[in-house]
């Protein structure tokens, strides 16, 4: 089932070497705002993160755009595994 406006979501802190979950790091809850194109934003529920504005996913494989790292990605809020 694809994100949609308004589903509840985790971004998760990864290892960039093995692209799987960090122990212990950090989760961020937010809300999908909008999804365009290969694009979906998310608002957090701390508004402190990502200088208070929307941070942007790529739809396909929910990696964090634009950062060129594979450090934070999306989760549904129900799951702690990470949707492929």
């Amino acid at each position: 089932m694809p994100l949609k406006e308004g589903d509840a979501v985790v971004v998760v802190e990864h290892d960039e070497a093995t692209k799987t979950p960090l122990a212990g790091g950090r989760r961020h809850p937010g809300r999908v705002v909008k999804t365009e194109g290969i694009y979906i934003q998310v608002g957090y529920e701390d508004r402190s993160l990502n200088g208070g504005r929307t941070d942007v996913f790529y739809r396909d494989s929910l990696w964090r755009a634009w950062d060129g790292a594979m450090r934070w990605r999306l989760t549904v809020e129900e799951d702690s595994h990470v949707r492929t």
